[in-house]
C-alpha cells in the first residue's frame, strides 16, 4: 500500500474515532441536561426541618434534584470539551504561540471562576471560565499521544470525580476547589470516550439518532431555561453560555465553516 493510501486510512480512523468520541460526550451531557430539566419540572424540593416529617421519598427527591442540578454543570464542561475536539479537527496541528495563548485564556479562566466563588460564595459566577478551560482541554486532548488508560479505571474516576464535585458545591467554604475535582472529570471522560468498549458501542446504528433527539431536547431545556431565567448579569451568564455550547448551535457552526473553507 502507498504511504499516501496509509495516511489517508490513518486520518479515516482518527475521524471515525473523534465522531464516535463526539456521541459518546455529547450523549452524556445531553441526557444529563434533559434528566435535570424534567426532575426540575416535576420534582418538588422538600423542606425538611423536621426528621419526624421527613419521609425517604423527600429525602430521596431533594437529592434527585441536587445531584442532577450539580452534575449538569459537570455536562456542560463535556460540552464544552466536545466543542474543543472539534475545533482541534477544524484547526489541526497548533503551533506553540497558539497553545500558549490558549493556555494562558484556561488559567485566566479558572482564576476568574475562583475569584467569582471567593467573593460571591457561589461557584456559579464566572462559570464561563470553567467552559473556556474545558474547551482547552478538549482542544489539547490528543488520544494517540496518551497513555491509554483501562476502561474501568476511566468510568470509576469518572464517577468519583463527579461525586466529589457534588459534595464541594454543598460546601460553601471549600467551593474554591471545585476546579480540582471538574477539570479531572473532564479529562477521565475524555479517556473513556476514546476507549475501546465505548468506540464500539458507539458504532451501534441506534446511537447516532438517539444523540441527536437528545440533542434537540437538551437544546429545547436550554432555550427555556434561558427565557424563564431572571439573574442574567454580568456575573451570571450560566444560561446564555448553557445555550452557546449546545449542539444544535455547535455542530451548524462547524459545518458552515468547513463549508466557507471549501
Amino acid at each position: 500500500m502507498k504511504p499516501e493510501s496509509t495516511h489517508h486510512l490513518e486520518g479515516n480512523t482518527a475521524q471515525e474515532n473523534i465522531s464516535r468520541s463526539s456521541l459518546f460526550l455529547v450523549g452524556v451531557a445531553t441526557t444529563i441536561i434533559v434528566l435535570q430539566f424534567l426532575a426540575h419540572t416535576f420534582i418538588s424540593i422538600h423542606p425538611i426541618y423536621s426528621s419526624e416529617t421527613a419521609t425517604p421519598g423527600n429525602h430521596l427527591c431533594n437529592w434527585i434534584l441536587i445531584a442532577l442540578y450539580t452534575w449538569r454543570h459537570l455536562v456542560l464542561l463535556l460540552l464544552a470539551a466536545w466543542t474543543g475536539l472539534l475545533l482541534r479537527n477544524v484547526f489541526p496541528s497548533p503551533t506553540r504561540a497558539r497553545c500558549i495563548i490558549l493556555s494562558a485564556i484556561a488559567v485566566t479562566g479558572l482564576v476568574l471562576y475562583n475569584y467569582g466563588v471567593l467573593t460571591n460564595s457561589w461557584p456559579l459566577y464566572f462559570f464561563g471560565g470553567c467552559i473556556a478551560a474545558a474547551m482547552f482541554q478538549g482542544y489539547m486532548f490528543n488520544p494517540g499521544r496518551t497513555v491509554e488508560h483501562h476502561p474501568v479505571e476511566s468510568a470509576a474516576m469518572s464517577v468519583t470525580m463527579a461525586i466529589v464535585c457534588l459534595g464541594l458545591f454543598l460546601l460553601d467554604r471549600h467551593r474554591m476547589v471545585t476546579v480540582f475535582g471538574m477539570m479531572p472529570f473532564v479529562y477521565y471522560m475524555l479517556l473513556l470516550s476514546n476507549s475501546r468498549p465505548v468506540q464500539q458501542c458507539m458504532a451501534s446504528p441506534w446511537v447516532k439518532p438517539t444523540v441527536i433527539a437528545l440533542s434537540a431536547l437538551s437544546f429545547a431545556a436550554a432555550v427555556i431555561g434561558l427565557i424563564q431565567n431572571h439573574r442574567l448579569s454580568f456575573y451570571y451568564l450560566l444560561p446564555v453560555w448553557s445555550v452557546i455550547i449546545q449542539p444544535a448551535v455547535v455542530y451548524p457552526c462547524i459545518l458552515l465553516w468547513k463549508r466557507k473553507k471549501k
